[in-house]
């Protein structure tokens, strides 16, 4: 079975497809015109990371992530 859909709210947008994270990223990054991705992921999420940006440049990678975002952690990937 294959699901596909797009939600759109008030500062957000939701796409969706069966084993289309990377291509609905792509289109996303692409329909955003962004030019530099920083990519937030723990290292524990690091293969599925990969997986979804592949098919995009990334800038920068951050994987100092916590619960909650403490001030500092924020600060060090705003500077990267």
């Amino acid at each position: 079975m294959s699901w596909r859909f797009e939600h759109v709210t008030l500062g957000q947008r939701v796409r969706f497809g069966t084993g289309e994270a990377a291509d609905n990223l792509a289109a996303e990054v692409a329909r955003l015109g962004s030019k530099r991705v920083l990519l937030i992921a723990g290292k524990s999420e690091e293969a599925i990371a990969a997986a979804v940006t592949s098919k995009i440049d990334v800038a920068a990678r951050c994987t100092d992530v916590a619960p909650h975002v403490p001030v500092d952690r924020a600060e060090r990937a705003r500077a990267l």
